[in-house]
């Protein structure tokens, strides 16, 4: 990620705390495994400049990026790599789901030093024009000789309530053994776009070939026995009840998640070595944020 949109994301998403939190008096979330971040924003346009701006290091890899001619780089990611038909409507702009995913890129990059593995635009197809399948974002952090990888989900809408109906009610399709391991194969057929090139190849390699000799291989036999844990990062971004303050928001969110539990209809089961936990970033206005993206997209304002 090139610095100044490194600068601009550390300037515009403040961390406030983490969950549990005591002096709040606010639970981490019943499904998270890891402590829950909760992040507020300096102002929605710096939101908006964020997403804007991180398009085209979310749709393309670094090293294929040519920075001196970044803006026409821009125009090549939003034609070749992302969802976006400019002579659709604006509300079916505003319906694609890039927004919550380039901020998802942004924050774990930033935020969680999760550098990138592949970027999400080499899953999109300009044949289909649908959004591409997989994951929200695919990064990684190494630790010695252990191998964390962040594989992520975002939700980037009015209602905090849906985003997380959705993402629990899909828990055990998202975290299953089969949805991980089309994942991992999707990518190594990916191999020659994979942002850290041939030492994440190695560290995947073990995997691959296993799955080659074998496709009865056991996925999270394999994760353990080369010391890799998938950590599932779920970014809820919603819009805030103005009614309430910022920690009520949270709590709100934080509530929800614990009714789903409570009802024993979405127990987590997998046999994956997995972390989660959840990220809350509430803003003013969703829709305005949108509006102003695809603006700046449609009069193809530089970027900075």
């Amino acid at each position: 990620m090139r610095k100044t949109l490194q600068d601009l994301v550390k300037s515009s998403i403040i961390f406030e705390y983490s969950l549990p939190n005591k002096e709040h008096n606010i639970n981490r979330s019943a499904y998270s495994t890891m402590k829950d971040t909760c992040f507020s924003k300096k102002a929605d346009e710096k939101i908006a400049e964020i997403i804007y701006n991180g398009i085209v290091e979310y749709a393309i890899n670094e090293y294929e990026i040519n920075y001196e001619d970044i803006d026409t780089e821009n125009l090549r990611a939003i034609a070749e790599n992302v969802r976006y038909n400019e002579n659709a409507t604006n509300r079916t702009k505003i319906s694609y789901g890039f927004y919550g995913e380039v901020l998802l890129y942004a924050i774990l990059y930033s935020k969680f030093k999760a550098d990138v593995l592949i970027s999400k635009g080499y899953f999109f197809d300009p044949l289909e024009r649908s959004e591409a399948k997989g994951y929200d974002a695919y990064h990684l952090i190494q630790r010695g000789t252990a191998v964390e990888l962040w594989f992520g989900e975002a939700k980037f809408r009015v209602g905090y309530k849906k985003s997380i109906d959705e993402v629990i009610k899909g828990l055990n399709n998202s975290l299953s053994e089969k949805y991980f391991e089309r994942n991992i194969l999707s990518i190594s057929k990916k191999k020659h776009s994979i942002s850290n090139g041939s030492c994440v190849i190695d560290l995947l390699k073990p995997i691959t070939e296993s799955w080659r000799r074998s496709v009865s291989i056991v996925i999270a036999d394999e994760l353990k026995k080369n010391n890799i844990t998938l950590v599932y990062p779920v970014l809820i971004a919603y819009q805030k009840q103005k009614r309430k303050d910022y920690h009520d928001n949270i709590r709100e969110c934080i509530n929800h998640i614990e009714e789903l539990y409570k009802t024993g209809e979405y127990n987590l089961s997998t046999n994956i070595n997995v972390k989660i936990f959840f990220m809350f970033l509430p803003v003013d206005d969703i829709k305005e944020i949108k509006e102003s993206v695809v603006e700046w997209i449609s009069i193809k304002k530089p970027l900075i």
